[in-house]
């Protein structure tokens, strides 16, 4: 900043000069227009009809030194600005020119920090007049870089964190009551505080370089490294949202800030928190959602939430080499992310939520690429790499009691937003123990793919509840992936249509046996068939497309269950159930992609029917009447083993499912195949620890 000086009292005569010769000219210009009128206009005096917008300038001019000058004054008394000999000073904030309505607004800032630390130090209760002008003041113009920054400045990175527990001193304690405790206290002023303080900084930072912002988080973390209380406020202040569509959204921050501050506060243990016995205060009494945590990291991560450019820096630093990721170069990485996501109790709901948050800003392009990012470059690969170690991180700890208390609704959309992106990541995470890393750079694959360890996968999609994008995805990949197998048949390598029934079959029984899992777990639950009755129902309708006839059956299950005595067995008896839907829709589905003659160059005999049977499908009466029409041509859709009368098409497929098989060397019918399969991934499923 700038220090300008000026003599009060030559410049209050400046001021009076000014004034008084802009009165003469009015009273001149007055003269003279009543001087020619008395002549009828007899001379041309068109040239000061114009004085009065020169007077009306020159006024402005002579109220902004006014206003300077009175505003140094009002600095130098408060000894906030320096002075020498007569003179006194106003400031010029940084990087900005000396404009009036600048210098003003960063005076203001002054004065009102200067007010607020005054208080604070008096440590006396102010009127209720006092007290609320004051926080409205800060309130109305936190917003204001300018202002912002020289509040910031003056108090200086530990008083923004001290100040607002200090001033919550100042309205004491009520008589009688234990001091130490925030319910017998009103901790509206320190909430208010760390509030405005919160804005400030996200104000202050955006017009910061990224020199001063990335010193003032240093600050910050030096402040806060050894006092809980300080990163309790520290937390809270980071927690500050503003409303955005509707939704409370974190705050829009520098983003060297963010990541330098998450960097610093990433390094602190929990042992190095500590505050001094005669500090310490019941911070565990306030609502979490406030964010008055001890903790490190969960302001900055909230913080991240609305900053994912910062957030991706700071989980996969950028590399100069550009040099793509791969399952062996991001291995550190990906765990690292792991641990940050496991550094806090997956009982807070925001914690979840976040990191939930964060997965889903990377994943969907908003760290700064946008739909324009290269599929298997290094910027994909770095996106994808964050998304896996979160996800990891987060499925890795999802247990049946964060299921059923900890997790918000928010969180689940998010879980099932992101998994259905990466359909080919879930297909290939299906695979039982997954050893080949957690992230897929195949150029086999649209992009760049997460790999979940099969406990995160099981948990993610357990907890998700409800989410047909999820389903909707898995399902048009697994489409696609067949459609391109049967459309590209080789007689001589047709294990490729293999690989694709054995991928959607295990994916679709791995994810019937998570959702089993789940319901058979908060079967023992007290509220277990509310619970139990929401997820059969929400499974059925978004997790695997099943065909619709089935769907009031499973209705009926799910009801019976809801008045039966609450046992884990019923429990289970309904999973197992459910569970043969999913295995039945997987077959019929993959025997009509395989019969569909519009994608399918197979004939009878590459379909390799078993000796001893029919020659031509078509010869089966059930096959006949629900599948063929009268020219012997496909007459069936996906769409249509969706109606409620599909029965009979449902069992002409299972006739035809029995009788074809196109696995190179052996002669095993597709119904056991994909059967196999399904089960292989449910088996998967019961094997996680």
């Amino acid at each position: 900043m700038t220090y300008v000086y000026l003599d009060y009292a030559q410049m209050k005569t400046v001021v009076a000069e000014l004034n008084n010769y802009a009165e003469a000219i009015e009273q001149s210009g007055a003269e003279i227009r009543r001087a020619n009128e008395n002549n009828n206009g007899a001379g041309d005096i068109d040239g000061i009809m114009s004085w009065g917008e020169l007077v009306a300038e020159l006024r402005d001019t002579s109220a902004e030194i006014d206003n300077r000058v009175e505003t140094a004054k009002s600095l130098n008394e408060n000894g906030i600005t320096p002075t020498d000999g007569n003179l006194i000073s106003y400031v010029v904030p940084e990087k900005t020119d000396d404009d009036a309505d600048v210098v003003v607004r960063h005076a203001n800032g002054l004065l009102d920090a200067n007010e607020l630390t005054k208080l604070a130090e008096k440590n006396e209760k102010p009127s209720e007049e006092t007290w609320n002008e004051l926080i409205n003041r800060l309130q109305n113009n936190q917003n204001d870089g300018v202002y912002a920054d020289a509040v910031l400045s003056y108090i200086g990175p530990e008083g923004m964190l001290d100040l607002p527990y200090r001033t919550m001193d100042m309205f004491g304690f009520k008589p009688g009551l234990a001091t130490g405790d925030f319910r017998h206290r009103n901790p509206q002023a320190m909430h208010d505080l760390n509030n405005i303080f919160g804005h400030m900084l996200a104000s202050a930072s955006r017009n910061w370089g990224d020199e001063k912002s990335s010193a003032f988080a240093n600050q910050l973390a030096d402040a806060a490294q050894y006092n809980s209380r300080r990163m309790c406020n520290l937390n809270a202040t980071l927690f500050t949202t503003d409303q955005k569509d509707g939704e409370a959204t974190a705050l829009d921050y520098n983003d060297a800030m963010l990541i330098t501050l998450a960097r610093r506060l990433e390094a602190f243990e929990d042992p190095e928190i500590d505050t001094p016995a005669h500090e310490t205060r019941d911070f565990s009494t306030l609502p979490p959602e406030l964010g008055y945590f001890k903790d490190p990291l969960p302001g900055v991560v909230r913080a991240m939430t609305a900053n994912p450019s910062a957030a991706l820096e700071w989980l996969a630093p950028s590399d100069p080499s550009k040099t793509p990721l791969t399952a062996t170069s991001s291995s550190d990485m990906i765990s690292r992310i792991e641990g940050l996501v496991n550094r806090c109790d997956f009982r807070y709901e925001n914690w979840t939520e976040d990191w939930t948050s964060i997965a889903d800003r990377i994943s969907r392009g908003d760290a700064g690429h946008g739909p324009t990012i290269v599929p298997h470059s290094y910027e994909d690969t770095r996106n994808t790499a964050a998304v896996s170690g979160i996800m990891n991180g987060v499925g890795e700890h999802l247990e049946p009691w964060v299921f059923k208390d900890h997790l918000s609704d928010k969180t689940r959309s998010r879980i099932g937003d992101v998994l259905s992106r990466y359909p080919a990541g879930i297909d290939k995470s299906t695979e039982e123990g997954n050893g080949d890393g957690k992230l897929l750079n195949d150029l086999g694959y649209s992009s760049t793919q997460p790999i979940l360890t099969d406990k995160a996968l099981r948990n993610l999609i357990a907890g998700m509840g409800e989410h047909h994008g999820f389903g909707n995805s898995i399902q048009n990949h697994h489409d696609r992936e067949i459609e391109t197998a049967l459309t590209n048949y080789d007689p001589d390598r047709r294990h490729k249509i293999t690989v694709v029934i054995n991928d959607i079959s295990r994916t679709n029984g791995f994810i019937a046996g998570s959702d089993a899992w789940h319901n058979t777990e908060i079967g023992e639950a007290e509220d277990a068939k509310l619970q139990v009755d929401k997820a059969a129902t929400s499974w059925l309708a978004s997790h695997i497309p099943v065909i619709g006839g089935e769907a009031a059956t499973v209705t009926e299950w799910v009801h019976d269950f809801f008045f039966k005595p609450n046992n884990k067995d019923e429990s289970e008896n309904l999973s197992y159930k459910l569970t043969d839907i999913a295995r039945d829709s997987t077959k019929s589905r993959i025997t009509l992609a395989i019969l569909d003659s519009r994608s399918n160059p197979l004939t009878p005999e590459e379909m390799r029917l078993k000796e001893g049977d029919i020659e031509d499908l078509r010869a089966d009466a059930v096959i006949r009447d629900h599948l063929y029409d009268e020219n012997e041509n496909l007459d069936i859709s996906p769409e249509a083993l969706r109606a409620e009368d599909a029965a009979d098409v449902r069992m002409a497929l299972d006739h035809a499912s029995k009788k074809i098989s196109i696995m190179p060397g052996f002669e095993e019918p597709l119904e056991s195949y994909v059967v196999d399969r399904f089960d292989e991934g449910c088996e998967i499923v019961k094997k996680i620890k």
